[in-house]
């Protein structure tokens, strides 16, 4: 008995390592695409759109030229969204006082959820939130969340990347700046 015991958690150890051996390659992959993704994209026109705010207000991305703009996409139920967007208001003076416009784009989300995410009080720089038919989601090849864009003045991509902290986002923003 104890051999057959022996047997299945044998089986059962070498079944479970062959799902993670099987996944070490999805890994890497997704990982190169990350570090990969955000060199490829410096300096690309940022693709236009035009979605609808909380408000059901048309906005468009290109209305924004000439103007920094940091571009967030994202989801309510993403933890690593909304801390991004922690991050974000945290250098609320910093954005004002920069005239930096923050758009976050809320990837297959209700209007409820993201208005209940958002409370009532707007925040201290500018921000737009828009919701995402799919459109956004396509034209930026979204895979992973949440996304980080920095658009610059004549709309090219400067920086395509995912979650950052304060201290980087901030020293990201000088350069453009």
């Amino acid at each position: 008995m104890s051999t057959f015991l022996s047997k299945n958690r044998t089986a059962s150890f070498l079944s479970r390592c062959g799902v993670v051996v099987h996944m070490i390659p999805a890994v890497i992959f997704f990982l190169i695409g990350l570090w990969v993704h955000d060199a490829a994209a410096a300096e690309k026109d940022a693709a236009d759109f035009t979605l609808p705010d909380l408000k059901g207000e048309a906005f468009t991305l290109s209305s924004l030229r000439g103007e920094i703009v940091l571009l967030k996409l994202g989801t309510t139920w993403c933890a690593s969204c909304t801390e991004q967007s922690r991050e974000i208001e945290a250098l609320a003076p910093y954005l004002a006082e920069n005239e930096v416009h923050v758009v976050e784009v809320y990837l297959q989300d209700t209007l409820a959820a993201v208005k209940q995410l958002q409370g009532e009080s707007p925040p201290p720089f500018s921000r737009m939130v828009v919701m995402d038919d799919g459109r956004v989601q396509r034209l930026y090849n979204v895979y992973a969340i949440p996304r980080l864009i920095l658009i610059d003045r004549a709309q090219k991509i400067e920086h395509d990347g995912s979650l950052l902290r304060r201290d980087a986002l901030k020293k990201l923003l000088e350069s453009s700046l």
